[in-house]
């Protein structure tokens, strides 16, 4: 590899981990928002549009404004030290986690509706966690099989 291109490939999945963090983090603000004043009202706030404002509530349907998803854990740590102490209590926090499982429709039917397991699945899929990190955390876990 060329000098300087896996700092800059660092840098650049750091970035990207910010900016869906910074997404979601206005997403929580916005559902926080919401008990108390209208989708205008908080758009005014977060700097950005009524429209805008309604597609973030309705992403954030059947979520607390208060618990960090599996996504949020990892992409936090990712933000804080790449290679540090903030992966082990990652993994900690991520075994810790009271996980929902994709559940499938019966038949004849067919579809699903994912669950914070696929989170880490997609982090694993994506290099957001490594290959041991994600069978550590699969290990002590024990999703169900599909």
């Amino acid at each position: 590899m060329p000098i300087g291109l896996l700092e800059i490939a660092t840098s650049a999945r750091i970035r990207r981990a910010r900016e869906r963090l910074d997404r979601l983090e206005e997403m929580h603000d916005a559902l926080r928002l919401s008990e108390h004043y209208s989708q205008r009202e908080i758009a005014e706030v977060l700097g950005t549009t009524q429209p805008r404002v309604h597609r973030m509530l309705k992403a954030m349907e059947g979520r607390s404004a208060d618990v960090e998803t599996p996504e949020e854990i990892i992409l936090r740590a990712i933000v804080a030290d790449v290679d540090g102490p903030e992966r082990e209590q990652m993994i900690q926090a991520l075994i810790g986690y009271d996980y929902t499982f994709r559940e499938y429709a019966p038949e004849p039917l067919e579809g699903a509706i994912e669950g914070t397991w696929d989170e880490v699945t997609h982090a694993s899929m994506t290099g957001l966690l490594s290959e041991e990190e994600y069978e550590r955390v699969r290990d002590a876990v024990q999703p169900p099989r599909p």
